[in-house]
């Protein structure tokens, strides 16, 4: 019912979403949460982001198993993501 204590204790949000419809409002809760999120395009599809700027995207299951490496990999940028996202989502 309440994903705020797991969006606190969560690393990232990935959603490797192939099929479906309708507001993504998973991922807009990990962004306000501040949890960068790694997604298929169909994932952020309509949401009105930017990959690799508000969230980082690929189309391929290895693709996105190699942005979560690269990211959990990488400190600075996971903070830059982190308050990207949170200030994305906020804005709006």
């Amino acid at each position: 019912d309440d994903v705020g204590p797991l969006l606190s204790a969560a690393h990232l949000c990935i959603v490797p979403l192939r099929t479906g419809g309708g507001t993504r409002i998973k991922i807009l809760e990990a962004m306000a949460a501040g949890v960068p999120v790694i997604a298929t395009p169909l994932a952020a599809e309509g949401l009105d982001v930017s990959g690799g700027e508000d969230l980082l995207l690929s189309d391929t299951d290895e693709g996105l198993a190699d942005l979560t490496v690269a990211l959990c990999s990488d400190p600075a940028r996971m903070a830059r993501l982190r308050a990207r996202a949170y200030d994305t989502a906020w804005s709006r």
